[in-house]
């Protein structure tokens, strides 16, 4: 499979937008690099909401206020209050590349950190190729491209306590990166031991001590984000699809699963999402709907 080029997403600059979902409104939509010599940026604040994808890179994302410090890279995300000072520093020679979203509005549930999976930077990735390789996008264009990258984000972040997630080199870290390099279908207490050169026995015991979740929670946690990810995506994956996206091979099962922990048959819950109103703003969106020239 061709490997998109990042490097076209570092153009993409659409600022002064007035694009409406739901309560929420976009208000600026850029990838962002910093400068190579930039090694390190002081705690700051925005006045609105803000989230950042890790496209490309690694760094240092770290919450003062929370005393929270969180090594990023492809595929993590951050869902970050208005007034909340946070701070950035490079990992590698070269800083990574960076999706910015500042928006207002909405329902700050999911504030925190998560993760996307695979298919869902896939579609991310998809819609900001569409919007780099259009000379000068229509206000219309732009404003699907960037709903929908929106709306995968949202789709898959879990609410969770704001910026409260594992302490890196905590066991509960460990099996959270043993279950991002493991296959879906390979998930159980027994592979996460193995991978981490630990018996089932230990293991739980390590979260026990830690006060944490057990392997199993962590296991149906991640299911859920992905199939609840997949269900959301704009492609309408077939359910059977879509319980092997979250490691479950039988699509009853999977359909008796989800529904005990969400209350709603996979089905159900796609309808909900699709009962949603989208109302794109013009007003000064075309103005400053224009790609930056570096």
């Amino acid at each position: 499979m061709k490997t998109l080029d990042l490097e076209l997403f570092r153009s993409l600059l659409f600022s002064d937008l007035a694009i409406s979902a739901e309560g929420l409104s976009v208000h600026r939509f850029g990838v962002n690099q910093h400068l190579p010599t930039t090694r390190q940026l002081e705690p700051h604040e925005h006045r609105r909401d803000q989230l950042l994808l890790y496209l490309k890179g690694e760094g240092t994302q770290f919450f003062p206020e929370h005393d929270e410090t969180y090594t990023a890279q492809r595929g993590d995300f951050f869902v970050i209050p208005a007034g909340l000072a946070h701070g950035f520093s490079k990992q590698r020679e070269y800083p990574p590349i960076v999706l910015s979203v500042t928006f207002s509005g909405g329902n700050l549930a999911f504030a925190g950190v998560h993760r996307l999976a695979p298919n869902g930077i896939k579609s991310v990735e998809n819609c900001l190729l569409r919007l780099a390789q259009q000379p000068a996008p229509s206000s219309y264009h732009a404003a699907a491209q960037i709903l929908q990258v929106v709306a995968t984000l949202i789709a898959a972040a879990q609410p969770v306590q704001l910026l409260a997630n594992p302490n890196k080199g905590s066991y509960e870290w460990k099996v959270q990166q043993a279950l991002a390099q493991l296959p879906a279908e390979q998930w159980s207490s027994r592979a996460i031991a193995a991978q981490l050169s630990l018996s089932t026995s230990l293991l739980s015991r390590k979260l026990v001590q830690e006060g944490g979740c057990s392997v199993s929670q962590l296991i149906n946690r991640e299911r859920l984000q992905r199939a609840k990810q997949a269900l959301g995506g704009p492609n309408e994956m077939p359910i059977g699809e879509v319980a092997v996206e979250a490691g479950l091979t039988d699509q009853n099962y999977f359909s008796r699963w989800f529904k005990k922990r969400t209350g709603y048959a996979p089905s159900e819950w796609r309808e909900k999402g699709k009962g949603r109103e989208y109302t794109l703003t013009e007003g000064h969106l075309s103005a400053n709907l224009t790609k930056r020239e570096d």
